[in-house]
Order: C-alpha cells, then sequence, then structure tokens
C-alpha cells in the first residue's frame, strides 16, 4: 500500500463493470511516449460550442463559463498521477464520456507511475511542458502551486453552476487553498479510520468507543495474551509515523499543525499524554513483532484473528473482505471527539485527490470545462465506485451504492458534524517526507523499545518539522 498517497482501492469488490474504452495512441506533450496514450477523436463537427450563461454546454455537468467558446475542435491534454489499472480505466472512463457529450472535442491521456509522477510534474513545470490539467493527491497541491505551475480556480469556482453541491467552507479549510486560492477541485475524499473486529466486540458485550478512555479500555478488553490474541495491531514500520501523526492530532483535538506560539502542536501536553497512553500498549496489547508491521502485516494480523482492532484508512476494506469473508465480523469508525470537543481529523498526508488546471494550459476555459464535468455528480460517483472514495459531490455522496459501504456512510456523516475540525498536515514541506523516514520513524521504534522517551522524541519532532516549515518558507521566498 502506499499509505502516503492515501490510494483508495475498492474496485473490485464495488464495481462489475464492463467498460468499453478506446485504445489510446501516444499523446504530443507527454513525459514519457510509453505512458502517453490519447482517445479516438470523434467525428469533427463544423459547430462552434457556444457556453451559455447558464453553464450550458453539451452536457448539463460543464462550467457556467459566462462570454466563452470553445472551438469544437479543441485538444485538452490530462495526466494522471497513477496509472494503476483501476485509476487509468476509471479515468479513461470519464474521457470518453466527456467527448461523447462533446462531440469534436478531444482529451488525451497520460498515465505516470506513481513512484515518479511527481517528479514529472515539477520537471514540465520548470520545462513548460505542462498538460492543461492533472487528477493528483492534495499533498502535491500546494508545492506545485507554490512553484506557479497551478492556476487559482476561484473565478471559474464563482460562476460554475453547481457550486452549491459542494461544502467550499470545508474544501477551503482543508489545505488545498493557498492565500483564499484554491487550487484543485476536490474528486474523492478519505480518512484514517479503525477497522475493528464487530464479532469480537459482540461476543464481549463492547460497542464503538465514543471516548478515547473507551478506545483504550476496549483494546485491553479484547487482549488474550495466553491466546495470542492481540486488542490491537500497531504499525511500528514503515509508514507508522505519518498513522502516528494522524492519531496524536486526534487524540488531542489539534486543528492547526502549529500553534499560535509558533510551536508544532506535538509541544501541547495533550499529545505527551496520548504517545505515552498509545506506546503503553505495545507488548501489553499488541504483538512484540509489531515494531516492524507495515500494512501488510497489520492487514495479515487483523484478518487471521490476531487482532482486534487495525487503524488505517478506508481503502484497505477490500483486504478485510477478502481476509475475514464475512462482512458481519467486522465494521469500522472514526476515532472519537478529544476532551477539548473537537473531532480532529488530519489532511494533507491523507484526504483529498481532485484535480488541478496548469496556469501553462494552452486553453484554460476548456480545461475547466472538463474538470467540471468530470466532477459532476454522475462523473463523482461513477469515479469513487471506483476507487472506494468519498465524492465531494452532495448528490453523489447520496447516492444508493455508499449506503452499502458503512466506513463511507461514517466519513459522510461525521465530516457534517459541527465539532469536526480539519488538521492540515504540512505534507508540501519538501522535507516533510523525509523527517518522517529518518528522524520520526525511527525515534518511534526507539520509543516503543524504550531507548527514547516520548518527551524526547517529541521535542525531535518538533524541531524537525519547524526546520522543514523554515525551508519552505525560504524556498518560496526567493
Amino acid at each position: 500500500m502506499k499509505m502516503i498517497k492515501f490510494r483508495l482501492r475498492f474496485c473490485a469488490v464495488l464495481l462489475t463493470l464492463a467498460m468499453v474504452i478506446t485504445i489510446f495512441t501516444a499523446c504530443g506533450q507527454s513525459p514519457s511516449n510509453e505512458n502517453a496514450v490519447s482517445t479516438e477523436k470523434p467525428e469533427t463537427s463544423s459547430v462552434v460550442t457556444q457556453l451559455a450563461e447558464n453553464g450550458g454546454s453539451d452536457a448539463d455537468t460543464s462550467s457556467d463559463a459566462v462570454d466563452t467558446v470553445i472551438a469544437v475542435d479543441t485538444v485538452i491534454s490530462v495526466w494522471n498521477c497513477d496509472n494503476t489499472p483501476e485509476y487509468e480505466d476509471g479515468l479513461k472512463h470519464i474521457i470518453q464520456e466527456y467527448m461523447n457529450s462533446h462531440p469534436g472535442r478531444t482529451v488525451e491521456y497520460t498515465g505516470l507511475p506513481w513512484d515518479n509522477a511527481k517528479e514529472k510534474f515539477d520537471t514540465a513545470i520548470a520545462t513548460n511542458t505542462v498538460p492543461d490539467c492533472a487528477y493528483i493527491v492534495q499533498q502535491w497541491a500546494g508545492s506545485l502551486a507554490g512553484t506557479g505551475g497551478l492556476l487559482p480556480l476561484n473565478e471559474y469556482i464563482d460562476r460554475w453552476d453547481i457550486k452549491d453541491q459542494f461544502d467550499f467552507e470545508q474544501i477551503f479549510s482543508s489545505g488545498l487553498a493557498v492565500q483564499d486560492k484554491l487550487y484543485m477541485m476536490p474528486f474523492e475524499f478519505g480518512t484514517t479510520i479503525c477497522w475493528y473486529r464487530k464479532d469480537w466486540y459482540s461476543s464481549l458485550g463492547l460497542s464503538i468507543p465514543t471516548t478515547f478512555n473507551d478506545w483504550f479500555n476496549d483494546i485491553a478488553a479484547t487482549t488474550d495474551l495466553s491466546a495470542g490474541r492481540y486488542g490491537l495491531t500497531m504499525r511500528g514500520g514503515s509508514g507508522g509515523s505519518t498513522q502516528l501523526e494522524s492519531w496524536l492530532i486526534s487524540y488531542a483535538g489539534a486543528t492547526e499543525y502549529f500553534m499560535p506560539n509558533g510551536e508544532c502542536f506535538v509541544t501541547d501536553p495533550k499529545t505527551l499524554e496520548g504517545l505515552e497512553r498509545f506506546v503503553s500498549l505495545y507488548k501489553n496489547c499488541t504483538a512484540e513483532g509489531d515494531i516492524n508491521n507495515g500494512y501488510a502485516e497489520m492487514s495479515a494480523a487483523f484478518g487471521s484473528d490476531l487482532a482486534g482492532m487495525m487503524y488505517h484508512n478506508n481503502s484497505s476494506f477490500p483486504e478485510h473482505l477478502k481476509n475475514l469473508g464475512d462482512i458481519s465480523k467486522f465494521g469500522s469508525f472514526i476515532l472519537p471527539k478529544a476532551d477539548n470537543g473537537v473531532r480532529a481529523i488530519g489532511v494533507g498526508a491523507y484526504g483529498y485527490s481532485g484535480w488541478v488546471l496548469f496556469s501553462g494550459s494552452k486553453d484554460q476555459d476548456a480545461t475547466w470545462d472538463f474538470i467540471s464535468y468530470a466532477c459532476s455528480a454522475d462523473m463523482q460517483s461513477y469515479w469513487n465506485q471506483v476507487v472506494g472514495g468519498l465524492p465531494s459531490s452532495f448528490i453523489a455522496q447520496n447516492d444508493a451504492w455508499i449506503d452499502d459501504y458503512p466506513a463511507l456512510v461514517e466519513i459522510r456523516d461525521v465530516l457534517a458534524l459541527p465539532e469536526t475540525k480539519f488538521c492540515v498536515v504540512p505534507a508540501y514541506y519538501p522535507d516533510y517526507s523525509s523527517a518522517h523516514t529518518n528522524i520520526l520513524l525511527p525515534g518511534f521504534q526507539a520509543v516503543l523499545l524504550g531507548d527514547k522517551t516520548p518527551a524526547e522524541y517529541l521535542a525531535d519532532w518538533n524541531t524537525a518539522m519547524k526546520d522543514a516549515k523554515a525551508d519552505y518558507e525560504a524556498s518560496i521566498s526567493t
């Protein structure tokens, strides 16, 4: 699993769609010809499409681009940051639907391998070879916008005829906006959740915890060391510190990564309290080998009667269903409210994915028309069934298929609660990932082993993130 990109893979579980997709040919603006594909161009019409004030392109899902004329033979180039099969097929389907409803327009598609996609985007901006738009993850939006590579979408959204289908107050609070300028139109949302063994909890008379005290008590109650059963499978290996970060944000009820005094939220005494309680679970309610757990090891333990809870995200549903075989055996919930009454959700390393429009686009109006079509309720509903995410459209959020997947229902309902607040994690800092890899992950393991105190660890965390912030601010001021 690629934890930092928060990929959501429900395709095999949620859909059995047969899609007719045109085989693509090379895209002229591709960063790598072997990855470039373009859809077959429909028969060209001699009519010029005029967008009316009511958003009237061929489909009612297009943008409300007043006084904008888009040539019927327009070509729009699209890059995708993840060329895995379900993402490729899903985006190609949306592209084909757009072209079917906009005769004469061509959308050229390029799928990028996740591992070097960010580098491809950075290079394209530096060399002025950008596509018109791209599907990317939230953590990249800030850094791409910081280089001047992205176009703010505010003016397009202001005159968009379906803008009322989105909670833009929440979207703006998620970190996608820089100085009140929105650079990504969200397409899907996902977050960290707790997966739990519903059958274990039922047999012990336990219910979903509503406080963190209940959370810890339930883990202790479902632990039976003599039987080799643990209340929690902990991620102490690869990706462990980023999941710990998300958990600590929720425990502390943190709404700002950096507090008004300039210090990181981890200097809040409540964070230290949470870390001490979390670490105390190791070997008492978890397996000793959990110090080396990545996603695969956690999932295997949860799916083989070894652990009663796993903290991950909604993307792992298909794996749990495959391992446990029966949806009645497991369920999910979002962490409870903190003592301060806030249900804090970390976004940035996880959170939204969506569409960006490059400032170097050769036809920005036509590109927005495509983005607005892709973000319509019908297309969002289709897409999120493929990838297992929560649509950002209110209309799509209430489609019937979502009710079949309790994790998405809970995410939708919790996001609507007034006590739910986002804490924006600065995953866009160039040094954020290296800080986790080189300082925070080994430091977390040192705490589990007793070689470092929780207080020492959080002090190191604060220093690392303050340094990352200073380097980022210096880079954008030059």
